[in-house]
């Protein structure tokens, strides 16, 4: 179970972002588009792996509220729920479980570039520290953007985890590279986008 959870922490970089200089602000959340069947489509070396909105919700103050499940071969192997609102993004549950407290992605009110996170769920302990690394024109399958580059560097139950990603606006994560352990390694490379119905 430990090594999935672990797995789950790294793909669910997908929904991550991190702070951006104050005139950006405004355009934070189009770095992390929200509806009922936005789908991804990503290439991790020959394999597959798709990621789409099954539940969605949006309170009358702002706040958004949305499960995303991710699929191999067309069944679902994990999900995860992320909650958006003015004070930013956060990573609440994986497959149905509590993150204690939630992992805080992005601050919309801050301009610092680096935070710490520490959270746990059960017995899964995450310490990390997030950092904004610029903007980088990258090339993916999907095509070629700019990028805005993030970087996540900690632990994982004591196990050493490093991801790098690049959110493009109104697409989300378009590339993404991991490490963790020693043995551990892999990237994801966006093959699609497909925008779900708006809500």
């Amino acid at each position: 179970m430990l090594r999935s959870l672990l797995v789950l922490f790294v793909f669910s970089a997908m929904a991550v972002a991190a702070p951006l200089p104050k005139a950006t602000f405004k355009k934070l959340k189009d770095y992390y588009p929200l509806a009922k069947g936005h789908k991804w489509t990503y290439l991790s070396g020959e394999t597959e792996i798709v990621v789409v909105v099954t539940e969605f919700e949006e309170a009358k103050d702002g706040t958004k509220t949305a499960k995303l499940a991710t699929q191999v071969a067309g069944k679902s192997v994990a999900t995860e729920s992320i909650r958006t609102g003015k004070d930013g993004i956060f990573r609440t549950h994986i497959n149905d479980l509590a993150i204690e407290p939630p992992v805080q992605l992005l601050k919309f009110d801050k301009e610092d570039e680096e935070w710490e996170i520490k959270s746990k769920m059960q017995t899964i302990e995450v310490t990390s520290s997030v950092k904004h690394l610029g903007e980088e024109k990258i090339e993916v399958k999907a095509g070629t953007y700019t990028a805005v580059k993030i970087r996540i560097k900690g632990e994982v139950s004591k196990i050493e985890t490093e991801v790098t990603y690049w959110l493009v606006e109104d697409v989300g994560i378009a590339k993404l590279e991991f490490t963790a352990g020693e043995n551990q390694r892999g990237s994801l490379n966006l093959k699609s986008f497909a925008p779900g119905k708006e809500k």
